[in-house]
């Protein structure tokens, strides 16, 4: 059993990995008439397409999940679509002060989600015992219950707030949201995994 939560954990949690690299990765831009104004517009509209997002963007947020678990997702039966729909199923957030510095600005946010990290480490702490007592005669079996409880405990958890900074780099006229930024890994390590995951997470 401990074999089956570590498999999930991998495959799973590295495809959520994708998905939170690719939805800030949307290349979106700002026209308001300070540049403080600028970086907060460039990161509400990134953000604003988590919330009650389209067919399309789920579509892209699915497909990355899918491609960055591996086998995963199909051998616990798991529907990526589906995943990512319950993932994001109550996100909302709020931007607050903007500082900026030159070329770089940071954005106080407040972040309402479902966070992964807590959810997959209560998941587990219960699956082994579960399972047992369920008395299966295959390992698919125990792959096609692990991923239907997992997915039960994703739609029934509750989105968590979390206060974080985001950090926002000038590109050319534009701002956009600063990748391979360590401050900004931790910020969605808290926000969206919580449970004390850090940077490195996001960094693997």
């Amino acid at each position: 059993m401990e074999k089956t939560t570590t498999f999930m954990r991998r495959g799973i949690l590295a495809g959520f990995a994708a998905v939170c690299a690719c939805m800030l990765s949307f290349v979106l831009t700002a026209c308001g008439p300070s540049d403080e104004d600028q970086a907060k517009e460039a990161l509400d509209a990134q953000l604003g397409q988590l919330v009650n997002p389209s067919d399309d963007t789920i579509s892209k947020l699915s497909d990355e999940a899918g491609m960055a678990g591996g086998n995963s997702f199909t051998t616990l039966n798991l529907d990526s679509t589906a995943f990512v729909k319950s993932r994001l199923n109550g996100f909302s957030y709020e931007l607050g002060d903007v500082k900026v510095d030159g070329n770089t600005a940071t954005v106080n946010a407040s972040i309402t989600c479902k966070q992964l990290y807590v959810i997959m480490t209560g998941w587990s702490d219960s699956f082994e015992s579960d399972a047992l007592n369920q008395q299966f005669s295959s390992i698919d079996e125990v792959y096609t219950y692990a991923g239907k409880t997992f997915m039960d405990a994703v739609d029934g958890a509750n989105p968590v707030t979390t206060q974080v900074t985001f950090t926002m780099e000038k590109d050319g006229g534009d701002w956009k949201y600063a990748t391979d930024n360590t401050d900004n890994d931790q910020a969605l390590a808290e926000a969206l995994l919580g449970g004390g995951a850090d940077a490195s997470f996001f960094q693997n």
